[in-house]
C-alpha cells in the first residue's frame, strides 16, 4: 500500500486547526456566558426535537437505500446507516459513507462493495434534486433582499448540483457509455451508478422520498428558531438553511465544526438574530446529529461480526 502524501497525512489536523481558529474568532467577539444563557432558555422540547427528527431522517434514508438493495434486510440497513452516522461525526467528510459501503459489502453475501457503493451514491444523487430546488428558491426568492452576495453562491450551487444530476442520469440511463466523453476524474466519481442493479420504480420512489428527507433538515432549524421566537418564516427558512448547508458540507473542517457556527451567525443575523442566540441554535442543531450518532455508537459497541468496519490488512502491507 502506497503511503499517503505528506500534506494528505496532515489534512485532518489542518481541518481541526481551521475549526478551532474559527471558533476562537467567534468566541472572541461573542461572550460565551451569553451563549450559555441562551442555551438554558431553550424549552425542553427544543433540546429533544433535533435528535428525534434527525433519527427519523436516518430511518427515512435507510428506507430509500433499502429500496435499491432489496437483498439486504431492512433492520440491517438501518443499523448500518446508524453506524455511518456515528463514524461520520468522527471522520473527515465522506468517512461515514465509506463505513456504510464497507459494512454493507461485508455483511451481505453476494452484494459486494460495488453494488453497495452504487446504491448509496444513487441515493445521495437523488438528494441533490430537492436541494437544488431549494437553492434556486434561495437565490431568487429569499436571499436577494437579505443577503444579496450570498444569493450568487446559492445560484452557483444550484447550477453545480444540476450538473451532477445530469451526469448521474447519463450514467444510470446509458451505463458506462454515457460517461466515456467526460473527463476521467469526473467519470470515476460517477462510475458506480453505471453498474447499479435497480429498476426505475425504486429510483422514482426514492426520489419522491428525498423531498421530505431534505425538508426535515430545514424543519429542525426552523423549529428551534420557533422555540426562541425568532422572526424566520418557514418560506425564508426553506431558502436560507439549504444555502447555509451548501457551505457547511464543504470539506473545510471535520464535521463542519466552526463553519456551521460561523454560517449560523452570519445568515441568521440577516433576520435580526443576535449572535449568542445564533450560536445556541447552531449548537442545538448539531446536538441532533450527535444524538443519532450516539445510537450508532451504542450499536457499534454492541458489535456484529458481519458488519466489521475495521480495515483488514492485506498481504504485502
Amino acid at each position: 500500500m502506497t503511503p499517503p502524501n505528506g500534506w494528505r497525512r496532515w489534512l485532518p489536523w489542518l481541518r481541526w486547526g481551521v475549526a478551532l481558529a474559527i471558533l476562537a474568532v467567534l468566541l472572541a467577539r461573542i461572550e460565551p456566558g451569553k451563549v450559555l444563557d441562551q442555551l438554558r432558555l431553550a424549552p425542553w422540547w427544543a433540546m429533544v426535537l433535533p435528535s428525534v427528527l434527525m433519527f427519523g431522517n436516518t430511518v427515512l434514508h435507510s428506507a430509500r437505500l433499502w429500496l435499491l438493495l432489496r437483498e439486504v434486510p431492512w433492520p440491517r440497513v438501518l443499523r448500518i446507516s446508524l453506524l455511518g452516522n456515528f463514524f461520520g461525526i468522527l471522520l473527515p467528510s465522506g468517512g461515514g459513507e465509506a463505513v456504510k459501503v464497507l459494512a454493507l459489502g461485508r455483511s451481505t453475501p453476494g452484494l459486494g462493495y460495488e453494488q453497495a457503493a452504487a446504491a448509496l451514491l444513487a441515493t445521495r444523487v437523488l438528494d441533490l434534486v430537492p436541494w437544488a430546488a431549494f437553492l434556486v428558491w434561495a437565490a431568487v426568492g429569499v436571499l436577494p433582499e437579505r443577503l444579496p452576495a450570498f444569493a450568487g453562491l446559492a445560484a452557483a450551487g444550484a447550477g453545480a448540483l444540476t450538473c451532477g444530476i445530469l451526469v448521474s442520469v447519463a450514467a444510470l440511463h446509458w451505463g458506462p457509455a454515457g460517461l466515456q466523453r467526460l473527463p476521467v476524474r469526473v467519470a470515476r466519481w460517477f462510475a458506480p451508478l453505471a453498474r447499479l442493479r435497480a429498476n426505475a420504480a425504486p429510483l422514482w420512489v426514492s426520489l419522491v422520498l428525498a423531498f421530505p428527507f431534505a425538508f426535515v433538515n430545514i424543519a429542525v432549524v426552523w423549529a428551534i428558531g420557533r422555540a426562541y421566537g425568532i422572526p424566520l418564516p418557514l418560506p425564508d427558512a426553506m431558502g436560507a438553511i439549504p444555502a447555509m448547508d451548501l457551505v457547511i458540507v464543504l470539506p473545510i473542517t471535520i464535521s463542519g465544526v466552526g463553519v456551521r457556527e460561523g454560517m449560523f451567525v452570519h445568515v441568521l443575523g440577516a433576520w435580526g438574530v443576535a449572535e449568542p442566540l445564533a450560536l445556541a441554535i447552531a449548537f442545538w442543531r448539531w446536538s441532533g446529529e450527535i444524538g443519532r450518532a450516539a445510537v450508532g455508537g451504542i450499536l457499534f459497541a454492541l458489535g456484529d461480526r458481519r458488519e466489521n468496519v475495521t480495515p483488514t490488512p492485506r498481504a504485502g502491507g
